[in-house]
């Protein structure tokens, strides 16, 4: 038998698929989700397709990109609103929360973080 946390499977995948990966953190709220949840989400993760009442990934408290190459996943990662957004002056109007995002190589090295 083998236990994987979430991490292991995380480098596995990367791994696998010899792919490039952006993962977001969503777990900002805990239990208690404001009324607009979704559009805060949005706002923060543009690219996570929130539509249609999709909360899954909400629900899972993170998500995972699969990238082509480093080049989109450099792209993909940067959408995301973190610390170094913030800190840098950078401001979204409307966004209160800030997302924790990093990305991942096919090697399975965690590159680049946002915080």
């Amino acid at each position: 038998m083998r236990v994987l946390t979430q991490r292991d499977v995380i480098v596995e995948l990367a791994r696998a698929t010899g792919k490039w990966l952006v993962y977001v953190n969503l777990d900002n709220w805990a239990e208690d989700w404001p009324p607009d949840v979704a559009e805060q989400t949005q706002l923060g993760v543009p690219w996570l397709d929130l539509s249609e009442g999709n909360l899954q990934p909400l629900m899972d408290g993170w998500a995972l990109a699969i990238c082509d190459d480093e080049d989109e996943a450099v792209g993909v990662f940067s959408q995301v609103y973190g610390d170094d957004h913030a800190n840098a002056g950078v401001e979204r109007p409307g966004l209160r929360e800030r997302f924790y995002a990093c990305t991942i190589s096919p090697s399975g090295d965690y590159v680049d973080e946002n915080t």
